[in-house]
């Protein structure tokens, strides 16, 4: 099923399996995203993107001939992606409906966990077993034997589930960009100047501001958190797993504010630079 050409179309369907997403859909930078644009635009934009990464994953996921971890892998990271926006685009978003989609993007990353960890473990065993003795690689073969039926077993309980989590994040996610969607149109109604003395029309005039205000006060928030995981106590595995989540934060939180940062600065180290912290 071909992508939606209409760029205002709330979310892409995803159906079958002929269904390829072009990068803009699925891809680490969010596209035609300015600096400059107001900030109820940029959400709309950057949410449509992440939700239909979300949406994109969910189906490979569900693929029955598909036992890879790569599929898995990269829906936990849509989901975190998505988590990142929701967070950042906040203000602009109506406080009646956020809550209820950031819940249901957590439920999905939750769910994909256990399997995430099994495809891990697997590996971690697959990996020593050129290394080791032959009476050891028969306790590994066995161990992976093992971890290999729980993956089977998680995955197969995670894809009874996927078809549901679709549907629910179709909805939630097309009920979210059309009421960002009222809330620009009011905004630029003049007739509905009077209704800018109300909190409604307060988060609206909020919308209206430049999205690279937003997108700086993130980034320096998430660079403090790092900065301050990082003075804590490193000997300690708890520590080290707290700078690990500040990292993500930053790496998810770089994405979608490329467009506040210089070019020059994009083009020569942004790149590199979330790949070291990711």
């Amino acid at each position: 099923m071909p992508v939606p050409k209409n760029s205002d179309c709330p979310l892409p369907p995803v159906a079958s399996e002929e269904f390829i997403p072009p990068a803009a859909l699925v891809g680490r930078w969010v596209e035609n995203l300015s600096a400059d644009m107001p900030l109820q635009d940029a959400a709309r934009k950057i949410v449509r993107q992440r939700c239909a990464g979300v949406l994109y994953y969910l189906f490979l996921a569900a693929l029955d001939g598909d036992e890879s971890a790569e599929p898995v892998h990269k829906l936990r990271v849509a989901t975190r992606r998505l988590s990142a926006a929701l967070n950042l685009v906040e203000a602009a978003l109506p406080e009646t409906v956020r809550p209820r989609l950031a819940a249901l993007v957590r439920q999905i990353r939750r769910a994909g966990g256990k399997t995430r960890d099994s495809d891990m473990r697997q590996k971690f065993l697959e990996d020593l077993l050129p290394r080791v003795s032959v009476d050891e690689a028969e306790v590994i073969e066995s161990l992976c034997e093992g971890v290999s039926e729980r993956g089977a077993r998680s995955r197969k309980r995670l894809r009874a589930r996927l078809a549901q989590f679709e549907h629910e994040l179709s909805r939630a996610g097309s009920k979210l960009l059309r009421r960002l969607g009222e809330s620009r149109d009011r905004a630029a109604d003049p007739n509905a100047a009077g209704q800018n003395e109300s909190a409604a029309g307060q988060d609206e005039g909020i919308g209206q501001a430049p999205f690279r205000g937003i997108g700086i006060r993130c980034l320096e928030v998430r660079l403090s958190e790092v900065w301050e995981t990082a003075e804590s106590d490193l000997e300690s595995p708890t520590a080290w797993h707290s700078l690990r989540i500040a990292c993500k934060r930053l790496r998810y939180s770089l994405e979608n504010c490329m467009s506040c940062l210089p070019r020059s600065f994009a083009e020569d180290y942004l790149d590199s630079a979330t790949c070291h912290i990711g």
